[in-house]
This record gives structure tokens, C-alpha cells and sequence, in this order.
């Protein structure tokens, strides 16, 4: 997700933040932390995800840190670089312990920027969307189906988030705008289906804006061990 775009945006490289910043989610992850992954079911799922899904090489190195409300709910964003350099998002969508209330993790998925489009002109920029908000959504021959607004809406908004994202160089915020996809396929080991997400998104700043795709997978937290 990261990509050359958002690497701008982010300004990487530079001084440091107060370490109160940098712990920011739930795992305690903190910039430069490194997160190892279990990929052995993500290897085994590769087949049935979207052809541009890469499965993670090696240990994730955390590059930024992103939070944002969600429904009321705090996500947080770990924008992360596998050994080969390639670049992924681990999204930790928080919760409350019921006793407690504790933060917890409720739901972590892993997401890999598959499409990336930068239009040069707002016609352009409008163009590519015009076929964005429907029920249906064909990325690539894949067929995903809208997963956020009700079964009455034609044609879904984005919804605008903003975001808080802590980078090497400091804090900014920026404001994005999401859509939520999805599909059930088959699993290649055990019975039930599993669900692919399709995230949509309108990233820009002053001068540029970009239209991305990415592609996510649900992971257990088990599989997930920050050092």
C-alpha cells in the first residue's frame, strides 16, 4: 500500500519521535519493530486469492504507523516492508476485553496493494471511478461483491476516514476515502470457504491523488509475534 505515492506522503527517513508516539496499537508495535508472520496457510491459499496477492518473504520491518475511528471502533494501521521489499498494511482492528475493557484485538488482516492507478487529471480521477460503488466490482476477471452499504444503494459513497499516521520524520494526518469489498472462495485445505477482501481507496494531497486496490486476507493472531 505504501508505494511510491504514500512513501512521499509519509516523508520516511529523518529524526525520530518520543517513543509515547511510536507505541500505538494494541501489539505494542512500535517503528522498526520487526514482525514475524506464519505464511505456511498463506502459501497454501495463494492459489484461490487475487493472481497479484504475494505472500510476505521473510520478516516485515514496520516502516509507519496509521490510526483511524472505524464505526466507533480505533484501527490501526501497520504499514510494513517484507525482506524482498515488498510493502504491505497489517490492519488491527481494536476492541474491549468484556470484563475488563482492556483494548484487545479483534480482527487483524493483512492487505497487498494489487492495483495503482494515478490519474493526472479530476476528469481522469472520475473516469476510474465511475464504475466504483456498485454491487458488484471486476478487478482483473475476479468478481468481488460491495460489502459496506445497505442492498437498497445502487451505487455506494466512500466513506472518509481520517488518518493519524506516525512516520520516522513525525505525526501528520491525512484524509482518506475507503470501500469495502469482498468474495468467499474455496479453501484449498479443510471445508469452509474463506472470505478475500477488496479494499478501494482514494489517497491524495495537495498536489496528486491516487486510486488503489488492495487485496486482504483475515489472519489469526497466533500466527503473529512482534520482536
Amino acid at each position: 500500500m505504501i508505494g511510491q505515492y504514500l512513501k512521499k506522503k509519509l516523508g520516511i527517513g529523518g529524526k525520530e519521535i518520543p517513543p509515547t508516539e511510536a507505541f500505538h496499537s494494541p501489539l505494542r508495535v512500535a517503528l522498526h519493530s520487526t514482525i514475524r508472520l506464519e505464511t505456511v496457510d498463506l502459501l497454501v491459499l495463494k492459489s484461490v486469492l487475487h493472481p497479484n496477492f504475494v505472500v510476505p518473504n521473510g520478516d516485515l520491518q514496520v516502516l509507519a504507523i496509521g490510526k483511524f475511528e472505524l464505526d466507533g471502533m480505533p484501527v490501526h494501521q501497520l504499514y510494513v516492508q517484507d525482506q524482498a521489499g515488498e510493502e504491505f498494511v497489517l490492519q488491527l482492528v481494536e476492541g474491549r476485553e468484556y470484563r475488563s475493557q482492556t483494548p484487545i484485538v479483534n480482527e487483524i488482516t493483512l492487505f497487498k496493494q494489487i492495483v495503482t492507478l494515478e490519474p493526472e487529471t479530476e476528469t481522469s480521477l472520475d473516469r476510474e471511478l465511475a464504475n466504483i460503488g456498485f454491487h458488484e466490482l471486476t478487478v482483473d476477471d475476479v468478481v468481488y461483491h460491495r460489502l459496506w452499504g445497505d442492498s437498497y444503494t445502487e451505487k455506494a459513497e466512500f466513506r472518509t476516514y481520517n488518518e493519524r499516521v506516525i512516520t520516522p520524520a513525525g505525526v501528520e494526518t491525512y484524509t482518506n476515502q475507503w470501500l469495502l469489498y469482498g468474495r468467499e472462495v474455496e479453501s484449498p485445505v479443510g471445508s469452509n470457504p474463506i472470505s478475500e477482501y477488496l479494499l478501494v481507496g482514494i489517497e491524495e494531497n495537495e498536489s496528486a491523488a491516487q486510486l488503489i486496490m488492495q487485496s486482504g486476507i483475515a489472519l489469526n493472531q497466533n500466527d503473529i509475534s512482534v520482536q
